[in-house]
């Protein structure tokens, strides 16, 4: 799947699973300037997928490339102990 920056998308699922493939949202020179939102469903009771578990973007002998605009700060200082 190859993600050019034409409009925002959603994906909504339970999990998403990417076997040998390639996923590929904007690129290094190129970075995906619209919005990017992915809903993962479900909660500890749901069967889980062997080696992934649930709720899972997982990658099994694939590529996820995602590059988008950077994010500053990338970290905050929390009000109360978690």
């Amino acid at each position: 799947m190859i993600f050019s920056d034409e409009t925002d998308m959603t994906f909504d699922a339970h999990y998403i699973i990417f076997r040998g493939g390639k996923l590929f949202i904007g690129d290094k020179n190129t970075e995906y300037t619209h919005k990017l939102t992915i809903t993962l469903h479900g909660n500890i009771f749901m069967s889980q997928l062997p080696e992934f578990g649930n709720k899972v973007i997982g990658c099994h002998h694939c590529t996820i490339d995602i590059h988008g605009k950077e994010k500053s700060p990338t970290w905050t200082y929390l009000a109360t102990t978690v």
